[in-house]
């Protein structure tokens, strides 16, 4: 018997090429319905839905379809998304049958390796029946939402992703394969914590309330090769929303002058925190069932802002050093970014930021998707913008390398850390190495 090597498809006209693809999208849509009625569950019919809150307790997330990849995304990053892989494509195109956007997330998790270990046991996630001591899987990780996507002709997805600020850590995997479906637990920096008393549900609540203004959702259409079936990139972080208001929450200012938020009380009468027991153990280090103070919300904002505004001038004292270093040459810096540079500060006479920033009043920014360029006000919660800076700032450091120098700080290493204010000492010591490099590459006039 005879077989012929040319595959068929290969002589298809235009014509039958669309409609072929037509038919596929149609058993596509047949294949995954019962996800859009039911709520995308982790199998055809299933009646759950991806990430959705435990009626007990709302920090913790239910059936989250984990992408488990081999790098890290921090709060604040958008990036593009080929997906080709079947296990997630077929992962993504569940969580987009759900006919409610607001409901199109997933965790994103470092994986050594990515999905050649999947199902590798090294790496292999904690569950209800065999909790893994010895696994080396990385538990932590970041809630991701799809903005907008395409499906390609070949039934490749392209999509636009966002890192929200909930960072959060992988309790109980329900599922393993073809991709992991866990439940997790939202993990708030202690900054936060410390604002709400410890209170760790107001804490994540927060998050929810500024989610709309504080991550402007890009659109396909809005990339520079919108009119095709090509998302032309985006920038490498998400914009401030202007058509949205501010949340307002009721604040009163710290010793500096800062905002500071006052809610409900969460101390018993001997002034120890009650609630979650596990989350105090590892943000403070202490076992037992009783909570040491956590350090009152002056200082712990006070020192936050003086680090925050330590790193700004690092970052200046950077980018005046590369100029210097290669003169005529403009070293960019994210909009984005310098939309979170601190009101009402005294600046170095030689700092440059605040007249950038300036420029950039009622201007359209971005690269490629353009929005207009958000400031955060005097009034802006000033622990929210520093945790995003905490995060955001390392955008720079992405095409830096340090060499040999095995003390260098990871993405994961900074998702990991709970602390906004220790998060901004590692910016501020990379920095510092940065521009003591260039200081010794410059001749002694120009240091």
């Amino acid at each position: 018997m005879l077989f012929s090597s040319v595959n068929p498809n290969d002589l298809e006209t235009p014509e039958e090429r669309d409609a072929r693809m037509k038919l596929v999208r149609q058993l596509q849509k047949t294949f995954y319905q019962d996800d859009e009625l039911a709520g995308a569950g982790a199998g055809a019919g299933a009646d759950i839905s991806f990430c959705s809150p435990s009626k007990d307790n709302s920090r913790i997330l239910q059936n989250v379809p984990l992408w488990r990849v081999q790098w890290t995304e921090l709060p604040g990053f958008q990036n593009v998304l080929n997906c080709h892989v079947p296990h997630y494509t077929h992962m993504f195109r569940r969580i987009l049958s759900c006919p409610d956007r607001t409901k199109w997330k997933f965790g994103h998790v470092f994986l050594e390796g990515g999905s050649e270990n999947l199902g590798n046991d090294l790496y292999k996630l904690p569950d209800s029946t065999s909790p893994t001591t010895t696994s080396q899987a990385t538990l932590t990780g970041t809630l991701l939402q799809i903005t907008d996507y395409i499906e390609q002709d070949d039934g490749r997805l392209t999509l636009i992703v966002q890192a929200l600020n909930q960072r959060f850590t992988i309790i109980d995997a329900t599922q393993h394969l073809p991709y992991a479906i866990a439940t997790v637990q939202l993990q708030p920096d202690s900054e936060v914590l410390a604002k709400y008393n410890g209170d760790a549900i107001q804490a994540v609540q927060e998050a929810h309330t500024y989610q709309e203004w504080e991550f402007r959702p890009t659109k396909w259409k809005e990339t520079k090769e919108g009119g095709t079936k090509t998302i032309g990139g985006v920038s490498p972080l998400v914009n401030y929303n202007a058509q949205v208001e501010m949340p307002k929450i009721h604040q009163q200012k710290n010793s500096s002058g800062n905002n500071v938020t006052q809610e409900s009380q969460s101390s018993n009468k001997d002034g120890e925190y009650v609630g979650d027991e596990l989350l105090f153990q590892q943000l403070l280090g202490e076992g037992g069932s009783h909570f040491p103070e956590i350090p009152s919300t002056q200082s712990n904002i006070d020192q936050m802002l003086e680090m925050e505004i330590k790193v700004w001038v690092a970052l200046d004292s950077m980018l005046r050093l590369l100029g210097k270093a290669n003169p005529g040459i403009r070293i960019p810096v994210p909009t984005q970014l310098l939309g979170l540079l601190p009101h009402d500060q005294k600046w170095p006479l030689q700092f440059q930021l605040e007249n950038f920033c300036d420029q950039l009043k009622s201007k359209q920014i971005g690269s490629t998707s353009k929005s207009e360029f958000v400031r955060l006000s005097p009034e802006a919660d000033t622990v929210r913008r520093a945790s995003r800076f905490s995060f955001v700032v390392w955008v720079l450091f992405d095409s830096i390398s340090f060499g040999d120098n095995t003390n260098a700080v990871t993405k994961q290493t900074i998702l990991e850390e709970t602390s906004i204010t220790k998060r901004l000492e590692y910016a501020l010591n990379q920095f510092e190495i940065v521009n003591n490099i260039i200081r010794e590459l410059l001749p002694p006039e120009n240091k």
